[in-house]
This record gives C-alpha cells, sequence and structure tokens, in this order.
C-alpha cells in the first residue's frame, strides 16, 4: 500500500507540472437520472451501491426497455392503470397507456439491488427506448477509496507546496535546441520550449512536431550527462495508446510532453542530452540542454 501511494503521490505532482507546460481538455460527465435528448435514445446508467432512484421519461408511441445486471424478483408499479409494465428474466419493459402528463413510480427488486424509477409520460422527443443499468462498486468501496484519493492528494499538495517554496526556477529554452529525424520521418523535429527546477527535480517541457505523412509512434526517450543514463519519466496529457507506445503523433500534428528527471542525480551546470525514440527504431538527439 504504501508503495502504491508513493507511486499515486509521483504520479499527482508529475501532473500538476504537465499543467504548467502543456494546454489540455478534459471534460467528462456523471449522471444518475436519464434526460434523453432525442428519441430512441438507449442510456447507460451505473448503480452505486445497492439502490438508487432514477427518473425516465416515457411515451405512449413507443416501448420503454429497462435491462438489469440481474433477474428481476419484482416490479410493482404505484399506477397499473396508466402503465403497462412487464418483467421477464432480466428486463422489464414499461409503455404508458395515457398521452396525459402523468406521474408515478415503479419498484424493482433483483437479488441484490433495489431500484425506484419515477415514470413520467412525456413528449416522444424527450423520450428513453433503453435503460441499461450496471453495478457499480458497493458504496462504501467507493467512500473508501475516495477518502483515500482526498488523502494522497493532500500529502501530494503539500509535498508540491514544500517543493515549490524550496525551489521553483523556469527558464525558457534557446532555440538551437531542437533534433529533426531523418529518412521517412525527416518531417519531424523536436524542440525544448523550457526547463524548470521544482524543489530537486528537473522537468523539461518539449514539443514534437511531424509535418510528414506517415504518422509517428513514440516508443519512450533516454536521458544522459556526462555520458551516465538518468532515469526519466515522460509525461503527456493524453493517456498511452499501448503498452509499446508512450505517444503517437498524426501526420501535420502534434504533441507537447513533459520530461521529469530526479534532480538528486542530476549534475547543474552540465549539459543533458535526450535521445527520443520511435517504435520503428527512429531517433531523435536534443543535445546540450543547459540545466543550470
Amino acid at each position: 500500500m504504501r508503495g502504491q501511494r508513493a507511486v499515486h503521490e509521483f504520479a499527482w505532482a508529475a501532473c500538476v507540472v504537465c499543467v504548467l507546460f502543456v494546454d489540455g481538455r478534459r471534460a467528462g460527465a456523471e449522471e444518475q437520472g436519464a434526460r434523453p435528448a432525442a428519441p430512441g435514445l438507449s442510456r447507460e446508467l451505473v448503480v452505486v451501491g445497492q439502490s438508487g432512484a432514477f427518473e425516465l421519461v416515457v411515451t405512449p408511441q413507443f416501448l420503454t426497455t429497462i435491462h438489469l445486471p440481474e433477474p428481476v424478483v419484482s416490479a410493482v408499479a404505484s399506477d397499473q392503470k396508466n402503465f403497462d409494465i412487464k418483467a421477464k428474466k432480466q428486463t422489464v419493459t414499461i409503455r404508458p397507456l395515457t398521452s396525459r402528463r402523468v406521474v408515478a413510480n415503479v419498484n424493482l427488486e433483483t437479488e441484490h439491488l433495489h431500484l425506484t424509477l419515477i415514470l413520467r409520460v412525456g413528449a416522444e422527443a424527450d423520450a428513453v427506448s433503453q435503460v441499461i443499468f450496471t453495478g457499480g462498486e458497493p458504496a462504501a468501496v467507493v467512500a473508501a477509496r475516495t477518502r483515500c484519493d482526498e488523502e494522497i492528494r493532500a500529502r501530494t499538495d503539500v509535498a508540491i507546496a514544500r517543493r515549490l517554496l524550496s525551489r521553483m526556477d523556469v527558464k525558457l529554452a534557446r532555440a538551437s535546441m531542437q533534433g529533426r529525424g531523418h529518412g521517412q520521418h525527416k518531417s519531424l523535429t523536436a524542440r525544448v520550449t523550457r526547463t524548470a527546477w521544482l524543489g530537486e527535480d528537473l522537468y523539461v517541457a518539449l514539443s514534437l512536431a511531424n509535418q510528414g505523412r506517415a504518422d509517428f509512434s513514440l516508443a519512450g526517450v533516454t536521458v544522459r550527462q556526462a555520458g551516465a543514463e538518468l532515469p526519466v519519466n515522460l509525461v503527456f496529457a493524453e493517456a498511452a495508446p499501448d503498452e509499446r507506445t508512450v505517444a503517437r503523433l498524426p501526420a501535420g500534428g502534434g504533441r507537447a510532453g513533459v520530461l521529469v528527471i530526479r534532480g538528486a542525480l542530476v549534475r547543474p551546470g552540465r549539459p543533458i542530452d535526450v535521445v527520443i525514440r520511435g517504435t520503428d527504431g527512429t531517433e531523435l538527439l536534443l543535445a546540450g540542454i543547459r540545466v543550470d
């Protein structure tokens, strides 16, 4: 557990520095209710723990089908006059028998799940035709992991703040610190845009550009100083595509990344060389990067 926390703390630190160098966008949404925007829309909803309440808009124009992860034990509706509700194995079908804007609820029971669906009769454009429920982790597990993540984040914030108080020195790199590929990747360039000391660790911001016609897959990077290889992590805003590829540069595109070098092994005043390796054996050399 201690080793995992150390990895998480280092990952947090790398992410914080990556934000300083790399422009990225994050988008995400979690939904506990069904709010479809078009008829026939299918929704997948996660049940956290063993119970939950969800609101669905249904319409007489089509059938709404509910898929559950377990066989249905019971399906009890508050309004059996205006709603036709049938349960079979792991499926429940719902169809309003009226177009009036009535509201009802149906309680669904499986061996481990207890769900309440609030049914609202609405327009066809607002209704959903299929809902897929998936079982999530138990609420206690989710809460415990959240607390652990918050503790790790708090410790990481303190560690980063102490590093900033110890040393934060950001320098723009000279334009001459760049390399160019060869052969089919001769239009591939790499450039150091800036370097930064954060505490005792060194961060090097890279800008990679692929102006060729073929995609380039980045396999890794090697950093050397005075002939000795230094341990390094290469961080991108995007997740690695696969185990062999750190990042993929599409033809005509580019990526920004950050090298994280443990400063205890870096000798200030001596330049470092960075070798960027492709999965096809291509290498780009960035030589003579100053680390004052």
